[in-house]
């Protein structure tokens, strides 16, 4: 099969930045997993090398606003939607490897028609801008594209119980929840729960990476024009995730935590 497109050019600029070659995918030296952001399409894939192959995993990131109203509390969402498994023999092809990259790329800024949901404005159907954007192209077209070169895998999924909010007063578009920030963290604790054989020992290694991400960054109760509001919510932030923390904590990374709340409220009593 030929997997060359026209916009060779493209897809090896977007390749570029990521430092993977075919060579690491093979040889064993490189594992982990690539986290892709797929704007456009309103979708989140995830790709993780396993034995001898690499592993697609695709899900929705944003509901529709009709799911998030009428949903009372939290939405229970299950991670990945699906997930195909690519030889690597078929992956360290140059032409497959350029076809992903210029299809992810297309997909990331390129709306396609048909996937928004529609309205009826001025006696005509509409595109509803406002909405989300179903995620088809990639947990259905992509998807079937993976399939002519490779197999479904059965994977462990997560279950999470997501807050969403859309949040519309005068105002051309809706605020919602971070679609980047939602498969930043389903990604991590997908890997976390893969690394640590069972869900709570997966999850509890994903709590302590939150709270160690924070103690990380923990100039910030000193960084100059960081206004009270943001220091309290930051502060209650790291409070909240160590209040998560259902086993005893290293002493270390408590004196740390108190550290920075302390310093926290220190400077807030100045201002």
């Amino acid at each position: 099969m030929n997997f060359s497109g026209h916009s060779r050019g493209l897809a090896e600029k977007v390749a570029s930045p990521f430092p993977i070659s075919a060579e690491s995918w093979t040889d064993g030296c490189l594992g982990g997993s690539l986290f892709l952001h797929v704007r456009a399409q309103n979708a989140g894939v995830i790709v993780s090398k396993t034995d001898g192959h690499l592993q697609f995993e695709t899900f929705e990131l944003s509901p529709l606003n009709a799911v998030v109203m009428s949903a009372r509390g939290r939405i229970i969402r299950v991670f990945p939607a699906s997930a195909r498994s690519v030889p690597l023999a078929t992956t360290t092809r140059h032409d497959f490897q350029v076809a992903i990259a210029q299809t992810l790329a297309l997909m990331s800024h390129q709306r396609v028609a048909g996937l928004q949901p529609r309205v009826r404005k001025a006696s005509e159907m509409v595109d509803e801008d406002r909405d989300t954007t179903h995620p088809g192209m990639i947990t259905e077209f992509f998807e079937g594209f993976l399939a002519a070169v490779g197999s479904h895998v059965e994977v462990s999924s997560l279950s999470k119980n997501t807050r969403e909010d859309v949040l519309w007063d005068n105002a051309k578009s809706p605020w919602r929840r971070s679609p980047l920030w939602l498969l930043l963290r389903v990604s991590l604790q997908l890997k976390c729960q893969r690394l640590g054989g069972s869900y709570a020992d997966g999850h509890r290694l994903y709590k302590k990476i939150w709270l160690s991400a924070y103690l990380t960054s923990s100039s910030w109760p000193h960084k100059p024009g960081l206004r009270t509001d943001l220091l309290h919510a930051m502060n209650a932030k790291l409070s909240r995730r160590l209040h998560k923390m259902d086993e005893e904590i290293e002493p270390v990374m408590l004196a740390s935590i108190e550290k920075v709340v302390k310093e926290c409220m220190s400077v807030a009593s100045r201002r």
